[in-house]
């Protein structure tokens, strides 16, 4: 491949230079170390040769921001984490108290608030599990359970509805991302060259995951019926609002009053139509083995092990398996004094489908002291 571009070294501009004002009969002959000609050919010779380095580096930088741009492919924004939130009262309700969407809590300066409407009823004291998403774009917002509990002062209510005296989350918040790494970008792109002049299931999936706030997707073709397909997109929270399924059909389907920006993706004659995936949600139950010699505090260890388990099963893409060795891996990492790990539910490796994404249900972790 040819090159774009060599910078010269220092060596190479000072020799240029002498060569330059010997042909030219200067003159100027005295090139010994320390004579002012030879000190001023190299202060030249030093900052060309750092201009010429600067600007090779710019100019790689340069090509494949270029390259994105003339595809208009920005870079994929950070994402928000998603999780539950449980609201209490001590004694049982006289009444049923609302808990509408949008209620809040503030931890450390970071907000988290419900996505879906709750309550408690008559007679319960508490609300069960509430969706609930981090309004912070990034990796701050990703918190393990038990975080927030405004009973002992970790967050306080925004918004707090009559009839509701407490907060806590019963699941860790996971899947804040911080914005598309290099990396990541250029496997995308390079899905989405391989989609260019040709309407596959990866030009469809490419369409969706165009669009801001779509974490992952899948297609299932010939549903429901031949000549259809189905986009299933995700936005980290294993649903799909209104706003988003509408952006993603317009980047399928392309915008007729904006051909420019919207051109579409998917091929004349076939229909695509956009929904949310469907949650598979899974029961999970753990035994940790901690040995006896092991100085932390088993509680402790089964608090990580709980938040590191519904960490990666909470981020799970569209259409991707839950694999018991990997749910073993990932407690195991949490800390050097969780030495093994029984899982007994579920039994075995559970198959998710395209249409699907996994997420936990009841995650029970106990804990046993072994020898070796």
């Amino acid at each position: 491949m040819a090159i774009i571009y060599q910078p010269k070294t220092f060596l190479q501009l000072y020799d240029a230079m002498k060569r330059y004002l010997t042909g030219e009969n200067s003159g100027l002959n005295n090139y010994n170390i320390g004579t002012r000609l030879s000190v001023m050919l190299e202060a030249i010779g030093l900052v060309l040769s750092q201009t010429h380095g600067d600007f090779y580096t710019a100019l790689k930088a340069a090509i494949p921001v270029s390259t994105y741009n003339a595809f208009k492919f920005t870079r994929a924004p950070g994402t928000q984490s998603s999780g539950t939130m449980e609201f209490s009262r001590i004694g049982a309700a006289p009444a049923t108290y609302p808990i509408p969407i949008g209620t809040s809590i503030i931890l450390d300066g970071i907000k988290f608030e419900t996505i879906v409407a709750g309550q408690i009823t008559i007679g319960n004291v508490a609300s069960g599990n509430i969706a609930s998403q981090c309004s912070y774009i990034g990796t701050d917002g990703n918190i393990g359970l038990g975080a927030i509990d405004t009973l002992v002062g970790q967050g306080t209510f925004v918004n707090q509805p009559d009839g509701i005296e407490s907060c806590k989350n019963n699941v860790a918040f996971a899947g804040g991302a911080e914005e598309e790494s290099d990396a990541s970008r250029i496997e995308r792109f390079r899905i989405y060259i391989a989609s260019l002049a040709r309407s596959p299931v990866l030009g469809l999936m490419t369409a969706a995951l165009n669009v801001d706030g779509v974490v992952s997707a899948s297609v299932v073709e010939h549903s429901p019926s031949p000549g259809w397909c189905t986009v299933y997109a995700d936005d980290g929270t294993g649903t799909l609002s209104a706003a988003l399924k509408t952006a993603v059909e317009k980047e399928i389907n392309g915008d007729l009053s904006d051909s420019i920006n919207y051109p579409g993706y998917r091929a004349g004659g076939i229909s695509a139509r956009v929904l949310a995936p469907s949650v598979q949600l899974e029961n999970i139950t753990v035994d940790i083995k901690i040995l006896n010699s092991a100085l932390s505090d088993p509680t402790t260890l089964k608090a990580l092990a709980q938040t590191a388990l519904e960490t990666y099963i909470n981020t799970l893409r569209l259409g991707w398996d839950l694999i018991l060795s990997e749910v073993s891996y990932v407690i195991k990492a949490a800390h050097v004094d969780i030495y093994d790990t029984d899982i007994t539910v579920p039994a075995a490796n559970v198959a998710i489908a395209n249409d699907e994404v996994a997420r936990t249900n009841v995650v029970t972790v106990t804990h046993s002291i072994v020898s070796i």
